[in-house]
């Protein structure tokens, strides 16, 4: 395999080898520092090059005799993540290395006892080297260095509170003579190295198009700017949760800005989120009858279409006296209700029917002993434990007395739905 590993503009050679090694060679024969690496088997066809974290670098990836796929940067070091286990040999299956789905990520690809993909944690820079064996469709094996233009950007800063202004420098190559950039918020430009200032929390994926005489390139970098709530900073342990949950309008912060991660959920705020994660976002939920199901959930209350939503979904359901009340708070037993409802298939309690608890709890303060004041949450506390909703905590149990809060409300449906 030939590409530019050290970024000089001069081409390197990368080889597998029946010693368990790939090597890496300047063009001129002289090795790569920090080559060869080991793999824990015979190699037998060529590794893949591509820019697996973002960084506008190469990686090497190589399969081997040992049933792994193996990763490094150009230096030799691992990629975090690496290698990967396949169910038989990958010595011979060659990786491929490319944006499968067109979200802005890079996939690798191989081959075993199937075939396996994986999605990198990073955005692509979509750094491409010569596509081999024979450069091309038309199999002209020549090498050539490109003409047309090739977009590429980077951002300063990267992440920060709401309004965040993010200068975005153009990095691409063979003079473009225009630019189109997506912020990723709605908003667009035409400039070469524009600003931007994005006003409300979110993760916002960036795409340049840059041309020259009828000819362009587009670079996608998704989630590649994180904005957020002012008392949500970006190591808060949520705050990755609430992100992934504001993109997909399941929940909104307040007037003033703030997101308010410790306050307690009530059970009106609970139906909201279930609500607009099952409909995928407020827009799909529908509003409510005209005669409300309970009568302390009139329909002028701002949670009425969602209670209606999720009772009519079974997934909540109301008290023997015929009220709902909006205004409880929400534990972690009550939140296991819901959550497992709104995931199960079918969806409401119809969908937990069917569903066979471990007779062995998970936590030992959530059993199925008569005597247990969270026994009726015992079935859906391990069903969200089984699909890896909920850990517990590091004492090892579960806590359903604990009432939830914004950020685990978040941490919850981010889970649950797999937004992240």
């Amino acid at each position: 395999m030939l590409g530019d590993l050290d970024g000089d503009g001069d081409v390197e050679v990368v080889v597998g080898s029946g010693d368990s090694l790939v090597y890496a060679w300047h063009h001129n024969g002289t090795s790569v520092a920090g080559w060869p690496q080991s793999t824990g088997g015979f190699v037998g066809f060529p590794p893949a090059l591509g820019d697996l974290d973002g960084d506008g670098t190469l990686e090497v990836v190589s399969g081997s005799d040992d049933n792994k796929v193996y990763a490094w940067h150009s230096n030799g070091t691992a990629v975090a993540g690496w290698p990967q286990t396949i169910g038989m040999s990958a010595h011979q299956a060659k990786p491929v290395i490319g944006d499968l789905d067109r979200d802005g990520d890079v996939e690798v690809v191989a081959a075993g006892d199937g075939i396996y993909a994986w999605t990198c944690d990073l955005p692509t820079s979509d750094l491409r080297p010569w596509l081999m064996f024979h450069h091309d469709g038309r199999h002209t094996g020549t090498y050539r260095v490109r003409s047309d233009p090739w977009a590429n950007f980077s951002a300063i800063p990267r992440g920060g509170v709401a309004p965040l202004t993010v200068a975005f420098s153009d990095l691409s190559t063979n003079d473009p003579t225009a630019w189109s950039w997506e912020f990723g918020d709605g908003a667009i430009s035409t400039a070469q190295h524009p600003g931007h200032t994005y006003t409300t929390p979110g993760t916002f994926t960036v795409r340049l198009t840059a041309s020259k005489a009828g000819e362009s390139d587009t670079a996608a970098k998704r989630a590649y700017i994180t904005v957020t709530f002012p008392d949500l900073p970006l190591d808060h342990w949520a705050c990755d949760y609430v992100l992934a949950c504001v993109s997909e309008g399941i929940v909104f912060g307040y007037p003033d800005g703030s997101y308010q991660p410790d306050e307690s959920v009530t059970r009106g705020q609970m139906a909201i989120y279930m609500a607009r994660a099952v409909a995928g976002g407020d827009e799909g939920v529908p509003d409510g009858p005209p005669i409300p199901t309970f009568p302390d959930v009139p329909t002028s209350d701002i949670c009425y279409k969602y209670i209606e939503y999720a009772v009519a979904s079974q997934i909540v359901f109301g008290y023997q006296d015929g009220s709902y009340w909006p205004g409880y708070e929400v534990d972690r037993g009550t939140m296991a209700v819901f959550v497992a409802r709104a995931t199960a298939t079918p969806l409401g309690e119809p969908g937990m029917v069917g569903y066979v608890p471990p007779l062995t709890p998970t936590f030992p303060d959530v059993t199925q002993d008569p005597l247990d004041p969270y026994q009726a949450c015992y079935k859906y506390v391990e069903y969200i434990a089984e699909h890896e909703v909920t850990h517990g905590y590091p004492d090892g149990l579960y806590h359903p007395e604990y009432v939830v809060n914004r950020g685990l409300m978040a941490m919850y449906v981010a889970r649950a739905f797999g937004l992240l």
